[in-house]
């Protein structure tokens, strides 16, 4: 399963880019997002795995949490901050890293994502808004689609180089060979070349230890 996740993540992402081209900028945001929760879902399974691995009885850890787990991975807002919790590009102890996490809980992206595809009320105080204005796709901006695809990208080619220098570790094979691979990571930095400033750092940074030009960045 986590193994599918990622690649469907992969799919989602490359599928948003292509809606973003054509200027379908809400659907975009809204497949970007399916993207982020789908490594959320796969980081997730990997640390499901890790525990029980490395529990003094597995089987019993296992029939504990199972249902625990299953269901997790359906709760959106998890997934989401799972993501957040595994990013090499934000700092989680930084008061911006804070907020996002803290958005992501209180399903703020879960909100813009469903807006994203539905047109419908918004909510105020966890109850559905009447009296407010009606949310629809149309409002998804270019930027902000622009910034939630480079937000998914930067993640894939920082975590990959990452775990190409061993900085990052993952239970998963399958998936630590596919995504530090060379071709995956050039294919990656190839369908889109936008960067935030820390990932264009940390990108350089990686390439200079490795002693190899993966990832063209300025």
């Amino acid at each position: 399963m986590a193994f599918l996740a990622f690649c469907n993540a992969i799919r989602l992402h490359e599928d948003a880019i292509e809606l973003y081209k054509i200027k379908s900028y809400s659907s975009a945001f809204f497949l970007s997002v399916l993207s982020q929760e789908e490594i959320g879902k796969m980081h997730l399974i990997n640390d499901y795995t890790w525990q029980r691995g490395t529990s003094d009885d597995p089987k019993a850890y296992a029939k504990g949490v199972e249902k625990m787990f299953v269901e997790a991975i359906f709760l959106h807002k998890l997934k989401q901050a799972h993501f957040l919790l595994n990013s090499p590009i934000e700092n989680n102890y930084s008061a911006r890293g804070r907020r996002i996490m803290e958005e992501a809980w209180k399903g703020v992206l879960d909100g813009e994502k469903q807006n994203a595809v539905y047109v419908g009320f918004g909510r105020k105080n966890g109850k559905i808004d009447t009296s407010g204005p009606i949310k629809h796709p149309w409002q998804v901006t270019e930027k902000e689609a622009e910034t939630q695809i480079t937000k998914m990208n930067d993640y894939l080619l920082v975590f990959g180089l990452g775990l190409r220098y061993t900085n990052f570790v993952f239970e998963n094979e399958d998936i630590e060979y596919m995504w530090k691979g060379k071709k995956f990571l050039r294919k990656i930095s190839s369908l889109w070349k936008s960067y935030s400033r820390s990932a264009k750092k940390q990108i350089k940074t990686y390439q200079k230890l490795l002693k190899e030009n993966i990832v063209n960045v300025s």
